[in-house]
């Protein structure tokens, strides 16, 4: 694949200087427009049209030195594009067959704590009713006094450290909420009282809320939704 032309700085002003000066230009022709007339609006069409060819000019000018690059960027990403997923997928299956075995090996470590637990507690039950049935009743109390204050057996899951790279490795938990489409009107109520925070709904779709502010045509409150009329100028 043949290299892109890289433009410096010199060359790519030369080509861009006159597009420059003739935005400049309309940009104080339109701070001095005024538009009272219907002669002042026809010539504000004019003006319109011709500042969208000249944004139509500089974005063909600006392809027409990206492009290439834009080629060229695509196609070294498209060299790697295979090696990052296979090796991500390789990381994947790995990190889950351990985050597994280490889930699994933290429940059996909680779960053995639990038991050492149960077995002292039962110990410590035989053997002061061993102390009171020998007639020791100050003996059973201190049995079931120190049974009682000593703390619950602590069982550390193991955390690896590999030989080679050094890197440690135990596992998070993350909780993760969504909201399907069906249960929309629930999470609503549900902000509506108090039970969920206003800022559970972040991305809005503009699509749908212009396509019913549009079946409404009327400026205000719908629902709950802001609607307001917006006037540009359509030049054709």
């Amino acid at each position: 694949m043949l290299q892109p032309k890289i433009q410096t700085p010199a060359t790519l002003l030369t080509q861009s200087q006159p597009l420059i000066d003739n935005a400049n230009n309309l940009t104080e022709q339109a701070k001095k427009a005024v538009v009272s007339t219907v002669e002042e609006f026809s010539i504000a069409t004019d003006f319109v049209r011709i500042c969208q060819g000249q944004i139509n000019i500089a974005e063909d000018a600006r392809k027409a030195i990206v492009g290439p690059l834009n080629d060229h960027v695509k196609w070294i990403n498209l060299q790697f594009k295979p090696i990052t997923a296979a090796v991500t997928e390789a990381k994947g299956i790995v990190s889950k067959k351990a985050a597994k075995w280490k889930s699994e090996e933290d429940e059996r470590v909680r779960l053995a704590a639990v038991e050492e637990q149960r077995l002292a507690d039962e110990q410590a039950l035989r053997d002061a009713e061993a102390a009171l049935e020998a007639g020791d009743e100050e003996r059973a109390d201190a049995i079931l006094e120190v049974a009682a204050e000593t703390p619950a057996p602590v069982m550390k899951a193991p955390v690896a450290r590999g030989s080679i790279t050094g890197a440690t490795g135990s596992t998070r938990t993350n909780w993760k909420g969504t909201v399907e489409y069906d249960d929309v009107r629930e999470v609503c109520k549900a902000i509506a009282a108090g039970d969920l925070p206003a800022n559970i709904i972040k991305d809005w779709n503009k699509t749908v809320m212009n396509g019913i502010a549009k079946s409404v045509e009327q400026e205000g409150k719908h629902h709950g939704m802001t609607i307001v009329k917006d006037v540009a100028l359509a030049v054709r």
